[in-house]
């Protein structure tokens, strides 16, 4: 956008002059939303530092028309040091169920507030801008509370009155409002930024920028989605 390629009125307004008028650069962010519940380990529950990718549970939440459009993580080692740039920020040592939306459908946008480089831009995520995302991810938040609280996890656990589950979302039991988990400040998610084909496409099926000669974008922000899996 600083170099002229964008939407040609944002970008004039700004004292940019427009190279290729394309609306699409900066549409279509979209991003994997992360809601940790979060337990206390039991007094000589071993936590192995070596160990330190999480299981992945895909699944399809329920009244979902798309396969797979859930993930659930169990984590049993958290290392802060290893997601440089991420705002999840668990307690060590921890165990975690973490319900992800693999393919959430509101869509967010990059913008620039100066054509001064050394201004950031502006980046709105809009998590949970469709109702059908607050819906799956509570879906999801109450499976993984289920679990967190079933025999299966009793031996690694605390759950009791003097040291019961802690969650990012204060809660206990859980609340059955949905405004309340969708509240930003218990929202937690690894950023990526996505741009894509469609309507406002910023480049053709060669990955070439549409008006602009010899110019190509090739990496991951020309895809259409975001994929239904780990991005790292």
């Amino acid at each position: 956008m600083r170099s002229g390629i964008g939407p040609r009125a944002e970008l004039e307004a700004l004292g940019i002059e427009s190279v290729a008028d394309l609306a699409g650069v900066g549409r279509n962010l979209i991003d994997h939303v992360l809601v940790a519940v979060v337990a206390n380990p039991r007094p000589g529950v071993p936590h192995d530092p070596r160990v330190t990718n999480p299981v992945g549970i895909r699944y399809t939440a329920s009244g979902s028309n798309e396969f797979n459009d859930m993930q659930m993580y169990v984590i049993t080692y958290f290392d802060k040091s290893a997601l440089v740039g991420s705002s999840i920020d668990l307690p060590f040592p921890c165990v975690a169920v973490v319900p992800g939306l693999q393919r959430p459908r509101a869509r967010g946008r990059v913008s620039l507030r100066s054509a001064d480089p050394s201004v950031p831009a502006v980046i709105e995520l809009n998590y949970f801008g469709d109702p059908e995302d607050t819906r799956r991810m509570v879906d999801g938040v109450r499976i993984a509370w289920r679990l967190m609280n079933s025999r299966r996890f009793a031996p690694t656990s605390r759950t009791s009155s003097t040291s019961r589950v802690r969650s990012l979302i204060p809660i206990a039991p859980l609340p059955t409002s949905y405004a309340t988990i969708a509240a930003p400040s218990f929202i937690r998610s690894a950023r990526r930024r996505w741009a894509g084909f469609g309507q406002d496409a910023v480049v053709d099926q060669y990955c070439c920028v549409r008006g602009v000669e010899g110019l190509r974008v090739v990496d991951a922000s020309v895809r259409p989605n975001i994929v239904r899996a780990n991005t790292t």
